[in-house]
């Protein structure tokens, strides 16, 4: 079966579309990448093929190191250099994105900058990828983009498949769970030892109508009028203004532990398919990390190992980075931080070591306990390795990530801006040693021990190939559903 894929360009979103392309070639299916010139090479790594979209449109400063030096990509893969080009830690810079700000202030200055871009970039792109994929010829289309191609939506005789990489509230967006990007924030009180609800609870819904509004106005109906009008571009039909991401009339996947998922709330949809991650666990995968020699000389046998990653742009942060190295400077435990693209900026401490871009798959098993951002492939790998977790959301699906990740008592949420070094201290000894965060190491062991022996990746390729089966004989039934041997 030929398998073509196309990812936004984002870390998590080319990560997620990697895990499920390794699952599918282990079953000796070709796939193919269709990706920007600025992401040559790195699939081919992984056995895959790759069909380059050459934008002539583009900035060139986007691959500029500087004015004379350009982006060795090769390197980057080879010297764990980080992906993030600099023109993308430019406008992360200057966008309202990684501001300190809460959540609803953030949405209340949101430009649509962003979703502008992705319009007049997939407008440019359009031609190129329909005869693209006409010379390829898929028997599937898989496809993580926040607007879709009509010449994929719309196409006759290729299934397509919405592969979403973010929190699935985004899929369900139920008026059940609260608000998209609400928040639903808990401080920490140091004075109680408790927290205190400073957002849109969910047994509260006095605000959700307010806070729903709000994000039609500033996020849902500018990306539902830019593929509208890109449908409109090309001579295809609008949706309908009840329509929120494309999502396929296929299938529908979305990467989530089943024990955070938000099926306890509200009814999946028919046409989607939960995985617990990506990535399937395979023990033959994780080779320990190779931790340079004056970082190994420090840790002692009974040393607990803490890793720090606010994602691909998290770090940008320098503000808050610094804040969170001098907060566990003096701490007894030894650190492993993932630096970010501006890591030449500021200094770990003595018991810290870092690089700007890590092998994280490797890391996680070796490690305590995680500090991150609330990215959903970090999550669903804690998870996965039964980590106790320390949130801190930044923006987008991760405040109801870390919201989950709290209510479901599979870590501590953090504000990122507010918190004080005795706070966190205190939520790290918890997460380690204490006895009321007991619970937390128990729920993610239990969800490690399942999720370990489930084979999500695996029975979502059955799925797959059922339903390319089914299109090739022309039957239109395309809700799938798993035998009993499947999860043998």
């Amino acid at each position: 079966m030929k398998i073509l894929f196309y990812s936004m360009e984002g870390i998590g979103h080319v990560q997620a579309c990697l895990g499920l392309a390794n699952g599918l070639r282990k079953r000796d299916h070709q796939i193919t990448f269709m990706i920007g010139s600025e992401y040559c090479g790195n699939f081919r790594k992984h056995g895959h093929e790759e069909l380059i979209l050459m934008d002539d449109g583009e900035d060139p400063k986007m691959f500029e190191k500087s004015s004379t030096n350009k982006i060795d990509r090769q390197s980057m893969i080879d010297h764990e250099q980080h992906p993030v080009l600099p023109l993308i830690v430019s406008r992360l810079q200057k966008s309202i994105v990684l501001q300190h700000k809460t959540p609803k202030e953030k949405l209340e200055l949101r430009d649509n900058a962003m979703f502008k871009r992705i319009y007049e970039k997939m407008k440019r792109l359009h031609e190129k990828i329909d005869r693209l994929i006409d010379e390829h010829g898929p028997d599937l289309i898989i496809i993580d983009h926040f607007i879709i191609p009509p010449c994929i939506a719309f196409r006759r005789n290729t299934p397509w498949i919405f592969l979403f990489s973010g929190c699935p509230d985004f899929l369900y967006n139920s008026k059940e769970l609260p608000p998209l990007m609400s928040g639903n924030f808990f401080e920490y009180d140091l004075n109680n030892c408790c927290y205190a609800n400073q957002g849109l609870p969910s047994n509260d819904r006095s605000e959700w109508s307010e806070y729903r509004k709000l994000f039609h106005e500033k996020y849902q109906k500018p990306l539902q009028d830019l593929q509208n009008q890109l449908n409109q571009d090309f001579g295809y039909d609008p949706y309908p203004e009840s329509i929120f991401f494309n999502k396929s009339p296929y299938l529908n996947l979305y990467g989530y532990p089943k024990e955070l998922d938000f099926n306890d709330r509200v009814e999946r949809p028919a046409n989607f398919l939960q995985l617990d991650s990506f990535f399937d666990y395979n023990p033959d995968d994780y080779h320990p990390y190779e931790f340079p020699e004056e970082f190994r000389h420090k840790i002692q046998k009974n040393d607990r190992l803490i890793y720090i990653s606010l994602g691909s742009c998290g770090p940008i942060d320098i503000e808050l980075m610094k804040k969170i190295i001098e907060s566990l400077r003096y701490t007894p435990y030894k650190y492993i931080i993932s630096k970010g693209p501006l890591h030449d900026q500021y200094e770990l401490a003595d018991n810290m070591w870092g690089r700007q871009w890590l092998d994280q798959r490797r890391i996680l098993p070796m490690v305590d306990i995680v500090i991150f951002h609330g990215g959903n492939n970090t999550l669903a790998e804690c998870v996965m390795h039964g980590k106790p977790m320390i949130v801190m959301p930044l923006f987008f699906d991760q405040y109801s990530n870390a919201q989950r990740i709290h209510e479901k008592q599979f870590g501590i949420r953090m504000d990122p801006y507010r918190f004080e070094a005795k706070e966190l201290i205190e939520n790290v000894e918890k997460l380690l040693f204490n006895a009321d965060g007991e619970i937390i190491r128990q729920n993610l062991q239990h969800a490690s021990k399942r999720i370990r022996q489930s084979n999500s990746v695996r029975l979502a390729c059955i799925q797959l190939e059922r339903l390319v089966s089914l299109n090739m004989y022309g039957n239109e039934n395309n809700s799938l559903k798993y035998d009993d041997d499947d999860v043998q």
